[in-house]
């Protein structure tokens, strides 16, 4: 019976030793694969992919915000492009229309308008702000876009020629101030 115990003990080290090798080839190829194909920078993305998975996340995140600024659903209002301008002409001393083409965003639906202020750019490049005729101010309510009629009196010491105005808003949102204002618009300033 020792003889059948040293066979099987020595059948089982060889087996041993053939299945080592062969783990052991295995994984000396893999390593080798891994370290010098192409295939180690897949495992190197496979194994990174939460770091950069996140890196991506804040990418879109932030794509997704400059996408919403640039369509100006971070404002509380939006001016439709190319709606809006100064009835002209304009001589000193009169009053200025300005006629907007502005819509309220999903941010500025429970908004309300608290302050509005005019602000005039002439060629001298100093800014003065005008003044608004005693009324109420007006209050678009709606999200769809509405044309409005603003009345505002010019500062008096306007240098005739091209004079840029905006208004600059105050509003109330949930108890929050917050500003923003109108896209620049131009006129022409002609003497009476």
């Amino acid at each position: 019976m020792t003889e059948d115990i040293k066979h099987k003990t020595y059948f089982l080290w060889e087996e041993f030793k053939k299945w080592s090798t062969r783990s052991l080839f295995v994984i000396m190829t893999a390593i080798a694969v891994a370290l010098w194909s192409p295939v180690s920078n897949n495992l190197k993305d496979i194994w990174n992919s939460p770091g950069r998975l996140t890196a991506i996340e804040a990418g879109v995140k932030e794509i997704k915000e400059s996408m919403r600024n640039l369509a100006g659903e971070d404002r509380v209002f939006r001016q439709i492009e190319g709606l809006s301008y100064v009835e002209e002409p304009v001589h000193r001393g009169e009053n200025i229309f300005l006629h907007l083409v502005i819509q309220r965003t999903e941010l500025g639906k429970d908004c309300v308008l608290t302050r509005a202020v005019p602000l005039f750019k002439d060629k001298t490049g100093i800014t003065a702000p005008g003044t608004m005729p005693e009324r109420d101010l007006i209050s678009v309510a709606t999200t769809d876009p509405v044309a409005v009629r603003l009345e505002y009196i010019p500062p008096p010491n306007l240098e005739l020629g091209r004079v840029e105005v905006y208004v600059t808003i105050e509003y109330n949102c949930n108890g929050k101030t917050g500003f923003d204002k109108t896209d620049v618009l131009t006129y022409q300033l002609l003497d009476k």
